[in-house]
């Protein structure tokens, strides 16, 4: 049997376990045994230290394979759980300063009274000889990796700011896209399957603003097929897994709450909506303004109760259909090529919808419409 000998514990006010991401900004003591306090000496001389500990209140593993933090099935040794056979620790954290025997630190997630085993520099020759190169397969290979530690932890601020990138301004619209989005995956649990590939679907009953926080949240998007779009002019999203014989999670739906309160009863933004957006006559100086009132407008939004905005309901509906790949064919008048599946055959000729006149839908601000080519 390997005897270990503990140099010191952990201080701080973290009681309990808690999500990992969450220590970030947590200030630790480690309290270094006096016998060992002379070991610290030049320790300060390094900005990171990494920290091995003992994980003295995680039970032992009942099986070794389980669901990671990010939602995939991993070996208990591919992942970072403090519920390991060895139930030893690694932390890397920010030095913050040395008196006597106490260490600061910051960003060590180890909780209150946790036993410390030993304590190293974090040396960058050694420790990040490959770290670049392993951190981009990382991404490559999980390309929503950072957005799932802000879903599980509510932090919504963050993500909207990524999400209106994408949108190109920010707007109580898109908050609520964000606030459904992030609430269905962490619902469902959904990050793993997040991948593009229609393991997930998400069904939304609208075209406005909240579908651009709904694609970015969830990963679901026009593009990848993994997006419906009901024409049905209700603020609603359905998030769904698919399973061998239906698909089944979670419908959410604004609750019926007066247009004001939208703009959290700002009398300007409303009147500066209205003369901007609906009635196309403002200034420059007053778009401006207005961008800058929905910015602060949905950053209040997204502290909101999600109970009190939102209904959620579980469902369960038939699997819908994989998207279907189509053949390309070139149209024989105007050389293009086509999805076969939008050709029109004309006196023994494939044609394109344009070029054989052949009216389409379309989907718009205005939802989806037949179009005839003449009236173009």
């Amino acid at each position: 049997m390997v005897e270990i000998t503990q140099i010191g514990i952990v201080v701080n006010e973290v009681k309990e376990p808690m999500d990992p991401f969450k220590f970030e900004n947590v200030i630790s003591k480690i309290v270094v045994d006096k016998k060992y306090e002379d070991g610290l000496f030049n320790l300060d001389k390094n900005e990171y230290i990494q920290v091995i500990y003992y994980f003295h209140k995680s039970p032992t593993p009942k099986k070794l394979i389980g669901t990671s933090y990010f939602g995939s099935k991993e070996g208990v040794f591919a992942t970072r759980s403090p519920i390991r056979p060895g139930a030893v620790g690694l932390s890397t954290a920010k030095l913050i300063k040395i008196q006597k025997n106490e260490v600061i630190v910051k960003g060590l997630d180890a909780i209150d009274g946790t036993p410390v085993l030993d304590i190293k520099p974090y040396t960058p020759t050694l420790d990040e000889k490959e770290i670049s190169r392993i951190k981009k397969e990382i991404d490559y290979n999980n390309l929503k990796r950072d957005l799932w530690p802000l879903i599980r932890n509510w932090d919504l601020e963050p993500i909207l700011h990524e999400a209106a990138k994408l949108h190109g301004h920010y707007c109580s619209g898109l908050a609520m896209g964000v606030m459904m989005g992030s609430y269905a995956m962490k619902k469902l649990g959904s990050f793993g399957f997040s991948d593009g590939m229609e393991n997930i679907i998400a069904i939304v009953e609208m075209n406005h603003c909240a579908v651009d926080g709904i694609q970015y949240t969830t990963g679901c998007t026009f593009g990848n097929n993994a997006l419906i779009f009901r024409d049905l002019g209700k603020t609603a999203l359905s998030l769904l897994k698919r399973t061998d014989t239906s698909c089944k999670g979670i419908r959410i739906s604004l609750k019926p709450i007066p247009w004001e309160s939208l703009s959290e009863n700002q009398p300007e933004l409303n009147e500066l909506f209205d003369k901007v957006v609906k009635y196309r006559n403002g200034t420059p100086k007053d778009l401006k303004r207005l961008k800058e009132l929905m910015r602060l407008n949905s950053l209040a939004f997204i502290k909101r109760k999600f109970e009190d905005t939102f209904n959620v309901e579980n469902i369960t509906i038939p699997n819908q259909p994989w998207a279907s790949i189509k053949e390309s064919v070139k149209c024989e008048k105007c050389g293009e090529l086509i999805m076969k599946s939008r050709t029109v055959n004309i006196n023994g000729k494939v044609l394109c919808l344009k070029c054989s006149n052949t009216s389409f839908y379309e989907v718009s601000g205005n939802g989806i419409q037949k179009i005839d080519w003449n009236s173009l």
